[in-house]
């Protein structure tokens, strides 16, 4: 009784595969001490052997016991070659049934197995053995059906399962020769089994391993070429025993040790015995689960400065030329470096890049690094706002060690700005910003391949600029005018010791006419169909300027945009009832090509100018500073500073 418990707590369990459900069950029984029916106790129905289906008796009466009548048609459908008739019979008897007798399992694994429903004739069998552990029937068919499903191992333990449990006797001989017969067919077919398997996995080397005859040199060759990830070196050593072999003798291929959450003591262990300790590249991921820097208000680094305490302490990092922190702020981890007396370990670094996810503003400023890599940090975060990148002035920054080949969408920066870079044009290839309104290129070398690729980039977009700056920068006069022929929202213009090719007072000049007058001049006539074309006067919303330093700007082209706008200003009489943004609003295509397009049929308000700096323009006559002074609230005009005047005397 004690066994028949165990194995119906096995059969509740959750479902799970077939071998190690029987597996479970063999265990089992196999302990069990066999029993055997007593002499005089009649044996259960074998639906097989019809002769016992004779002796089931009738229905009783008060409809107890009405599976049996089930079950009679079941047997009859069966003998009859009705298989689904059959099935559902016997389905019925074992529902009506309170406590259902093995036969009726048994049965209906009879029929599962006639329609080659393999996996529930063997749910039925292992029912029959919770229900009759002590007899032969469920081993016996669990066994065929463990044949045909080619579980050749749990097949012969049912077998020798079944043959424990046949009774002695003259009348069981057959019974048992054929059992006999079924395990000597197990035995052949694992046999030949083994055969093909070993004759497939001897292909498989073939196929598998094609350059398993190449000298040791030339493998290491190749697997140094197709190391393009940090994760290629465990895929080469986890294919073969002789791969394994030739990817652990090679330092090269372990050389960037990249930790996160997934044991990284243990890791930086293995990577560092197999890269001799050299690692070239350190990346460090700050991921859910197991942070390394812990943010609870206030940064905690006890996990990271374990980390490089007892695994990278002995590390050889005078050798480290490239660390990447992915969401982990630069001063923490300053901070842990200081705490393991490795402050300066990373002075010869020829690349640190910090890469955040979900970052609204980054604003990077005296960085020194040679190479930094913004763009993947534009990529690690398409939600972005504000970028700003100050290099150091003492140092020559380039922004262009990756492939920029890609087209890139920033759809929510607004500010952009780089000061001190040697070269922008590897960040703007292939940028578009639809929603650019601040534009700052200051200390560039040479700004016009950049600027030209993000004008080209925005396209119509450009009207939504509302400040232009450039610095110590040289431009290209074409690209700058058509920017200010488009610009409706343009408020802050500044050109400061700008490089134009002595073409600073035609810029100005632009800015004291309507558009259409210099459509020609900067060959721009497609602009004609722009909004812009419309108004009295290019850059309506313009209100602050800064031209200082221009040497070659004159008096006259500032005078004329100074008075030009405050004329459009004083005739608008609702100027200060509607607001600013009014301006910014498209009035319509201009109709024709005449350099004199029609004027909107509201008129725009024009912006005065609140704020003139015009310092080291020394070409500025100083007839015409008083009215400056005057018509402009905030203006200033110093030639020359203290220090420079106190040289020349």
């Amino acid at each position: 009784m004690s066994v028949m418990v165990q194995v119906v707590l096995v059969t509740r369990s959750k479902r799970v595969g077939l071998d190690a459900l029987f597996a479970r069950i063999c265990t089992v029984t196999r302990t069990s001490r066999r029993t055997r029916t007593a002499p005089n106790t009649k044996r259960p129905l074998d639906p097989i052997n019809q002769s016992d289906v004779l002796q089931l008796s009738p229905p009783m009466a008060g409809g107890k016991e009405v599976w049996r009548g089930h079950f009679q048609r079941g047997i009859e459908a069966y003998r009859g070659g009705k298989s689904a008739e059959a099935l559902q019979s016997f389905s019925s008897a074992i529902d009506s049934s309170d406590s259902p007798p093995y036969t009726l399992f048994d049965s209906r694994a009879a029929v599962y197995e006639q329609a080659g429903r393999y996996k529930d004739a063997l749910l039925d069998s292992k029912k029959v053995i919770d229900l009759a552990a002590d007899r032969w029937q469920g081993y016996a068919r669990a066994a065929r059906l463990f044949l045909l499903l080619k579980k050749y191992q749990s097949a012969a333990q049912m077998t020798s399962l079944a043959l424990e449990r046949i009774p002695d006797g003259e009348q069981n001989n057959a019974r048992r020769e054929s059992l006999v017969q079924l395990e000597n067919n197990i035995r052949q077919a694992q046999a030949q089994a083994a055969i093909l398997m070993q004759q497939r996995q001897a292909d498989n080397r073939v196929l598998v391993d094609p350059v398993g005859n190449l000298p040791v040199e030339l493998i290491s060759h190749i697997f140094l070429l197709a190391n393009d990830s940090p994760v290629t070196p465990l895929y080469l050593s986890h294919v073969s025993r002789r791969w394994h072999d030739i990817a652990i003798s090679l330092p090269s291929l372990w050389r960037v040790l990249v930790l996160s959450k997934n044991k990284p003591a243990e890791k930086a262990k293995i990577w560092k015995s197999r890269a001799r300790h050299w690692i070239n590249e350190l990346r460090f991921k700050n991921e859910p689960g197991n942070p390394l820097v812990i943010d609870r208000g206030s940064i905690s680094i006890e996990p990271l400065q374990k980390l490089i305490s007892d695994e990278l302490d002995d590390l050889q990092w005078e050798r480290v030329k490239v660390c990447k922190l992915h969401d982990i702020p630069l001063s923490a981890f300053e901070r842990a470096l200081a705490a393991c007396h490795l402050r300066g370990c990373l002075r010869d670094l020829d690349e640190l890049q910090v890469i955040f996810h979900d970052l609204v503003s980054v604003d990077i400023r005296n960085s020194g690094i040679h190479r930094s890599p913004l763009r993947a940090l534009m990529q690690a975060n398409p939600k972005l706002e504000k970028l700003v990148f100050h290099a150091s002035p003492f140092s020559r920054v380039y922004l262009s060690d990756f492939d920029s080949t890609d087209p890139l969408t920033m759809a929510h920066l607004e500010h952009l700005e780089f000061s001190h870079v040697a070269e922008v044009s590897a960040i703007t290839n292939k940028l578009s910003l639809p929603a650019l309104q601040v534009l700052r290129l200051w200390s560039i070398s040479d700004a016009r391949p950049s600027f030209d690729a993000i004008v080209q980039n925005m396209g119509s977009n450009v009207e939504g600029l509302t400040e232009l700056s450039f610095r110590q920068s040289v431009v290209d006069v074409r690209t700058l005018a058509r920017v200010l022929l488009q610009s409706l929202q343009l408020e802050i213009f500044q050109l400061c010791s700008a490089s134009l090719s002595g073409r600073t007072n035609d810029i100005v000049d632009i800015l004291n006419a309507p558009p259409s007058a210099s459509y020609r001049r900067y060959n721009a006539l497609d602009l004609l169909s722009s909004p812009a074309s419309g108004f009295p006067i290019a850059c309506p919303s313009l209100r602050h300027v800064d031209l200082s330093q221009c040497s070659d700007l004159t008096a006259g082209p500032v005078v004329r945009m100074v008075s030009v706008r405050l004329k459009l200003h004083s005739s608008e009489p609702e100027a200060e009832a509607e607001p600013s943004s009014q301006p910014a609003q498209s009035p319509g295509p201009a109709d024709g090509v005449d350099d004199q397009a029609a004027l909107p049929s509201k008129p725009p308000q024009i912006s005065k100018i609140e704020t003139l700096v015009i310092d080291g323009c020394q070409q500025i006559e100083a007839d015409t500073l008083p009215w400056l002074r005057q018509s402009v609230p905030m203006f200033s005009c110093v030639y020359l500073t203290k220090k420079e005047a106190s040289r020349r005397r």
